[in-house]
């Protein structure tokens, strides 16, 4: 059996194409509990989500007593293009 190789010129407008039907697709992250109980709304400083688990408990060892919650992140639009 051949093994099958996607061409880009197939593959990019299939990117493209799911993203104008279904939407940029949710990341998962990780933050402590307390964090996103009272300090997500009206903190100042802002608060620190994590991709790993294990990066979350190495960064805050606070997660321990005060648990852990998984968040879907979504950009819902860009408020200031990147320059890059």
């Amino acid at each position: 059996m051949r093994p099958f190789f996607f061409n880009r010129r197939i593959l990019v407008p299939f990117y493209r194409l799911r993203y104008k039907l279904f939407g940029p697709r949710p990341q998962k992250a990780y933050m402590c509990q307390v964090d996103y109980d009272h300090h997500l709304d009206g903190d100042s400083y802002g608060c620190k989500v994590f991709g790993d688990i294990e990066d979350l408990r190495k960064h805050k060892p606070c997660v321990s007593a005060c648990g852990i919650v998984e968040v879907k992140i979504v950009r819902t639009k860009i408020v200031q293009p990147s320059k890059h």
